[in-house]
């Protein structure tokens, strides 16, 4: 496989298309624990899960413990999250006994230091400046801090919009670093089945009508008829209600960013 090295580059393989297509074709069809296993033999001590402890990463995490194969995660504290949500992760910090690297903001520790320095609503007056503050700029330094060359993410095709045509591993145009995705032929149904058998800790705010949970300021309850599987909104009704067709969470649409700097 092809290695290209950069400069200043802390990152893992730049594998080309054809490296992609193949390995695409070899583990697109297979359990993910095969997948998280190819990942855990072959990409070394830069391999991290970064996760927000949503659904689809629990299990991810689940598996990796059962395996004996925990990875190093990255967890971005945007200021906004629910406190629900903060218990959360700090509950599967103790269950897991899983190292955990918290990131945030460089110059604001609380959601009203954020406040000060760009008022109250910026999420609803400028969404993409809000994203770049609070998850993408955070997410782009822990990368860098920690060296990481791939990362394990909880993105499955059945979320729709920019993630239908999903590959289990795809380049991130924006840095060239290496993303898989372990569980992007799942569905919500796949993931919540799995939760309930292997008793799998979530977070509470799924009991109470949130079938999607992204920061507090961005995420409503749902109906039941939005939840599930397909009918209504999906897993991901809720998220970005104040943002007519945004679908996608602003870490994983990075590379706008990076292609203005």
């Amino acid at each position: 496989m092809s290695s290209v090295h950069h400069h200043h580059d802390r990152r893992f393989h730049q594998f080309d298309e054809n490296d992609l297509a193949v390995l695409n074709r070899a583990l697109g069809g297979q359990p993910p624990e095969v997948i998280l296993e190819w990942c855990v033999e072959n990409l070394g001590s830069q391999l991290y899960q970064v996760t927000s402890f949503q659904p689809t990463g629990m299990v991810i995490i689940d598996m990796l413990h059962k395996m004996n194969k925990p990875l190093p995660i990255i967890f971005i504290d945007t200021l906004h999250h629910f406190p629900e949500s903060i218990d959360h992760a700090r509950t599967v910090e103790k269950r897991y006994t899983a190292t955990v690297h918290w990131h945030r903001h460089d110059h604001a520790a609380t959601r009203e230091d954020f406040a000060q320095l760009y008022g109250d609503e910026l999420w609803l007056n400028n969404t993409k400046e809000y994203d770049f503050l609070t998850k993408v700029q955070p997410l782009e330094q822990a990368l860098d801090i920690h060296g990481v060359g791939a990362w394990i993410t909880g993105r499955r095709r059945d979320h729709g919009g920019l993630r239908s045509a999903l590959q289990v591993l795809e380049i991130d145009g924006s840095d060239g670093r290496l993303k898989i995705n372990p569980l992007a032929s799942w569905t919500n149904k796949d993931v919540w089945r799995y939760i309930m058998k292997e008793k799998v800790p979530y977070n509470i705010l799924h009991d109470m009508g949130y079938p999607s949970i992204g920061d507090k300021v961005n995420t409503r309850q749902t109906s039941s008829t939005d939840n599930d599987n397909g009918a209504g909104g999906g897993d991901r009704a809720g998220r970005f209600y104040q943002t007519q067709g945004k679908t996608e969470c602003g870490i994983h649409i990075k590379r706008e960013y990076s292609d203005q700097s």
